[in-house]
């Protein structure tokens, strides 16, 4: 299913009465994220900042969790060359 695409749009039951068992989305979130990343420059384009954008955030430490950078942080302590940290 492409969204916004040529391809009809069919509901879950609609596909199933025509003999789909699966189907995809390949392009949907990308196209919902290229929309609030539009909304949102636009906001910082017209304000000069994010802070009464209609676009809600992800929270930053929730992103770093998702993202695996503890994983990372903890890796680069242990094995990381730190030798040009001040201390």
């Amino acid at each position: 299913m492409v969204d916004k695409g040529r391809t009809p749009f069919l509901s879950q039951k609609e596909l199933l009465d025509i003999g789909y068992k699966i189907a995809i989305f390949p392009v949907t979130a990308l196209l919902a994220s290229v929309q609030a990343v539009s909304e949102l420059y636009t906001t910082l384009k017209a304000q000069g900042s994010s802070k009464n954008a209609k676009t809600p955030l992800y929270d930053f430490t929730e992103l770093t969790q998702l993202m695996g950078f503890e994983d990372v942080w903890s890796f680069d302590q242990k094995y990381g060359d730190n030798s040009d940290i001040p201390k």
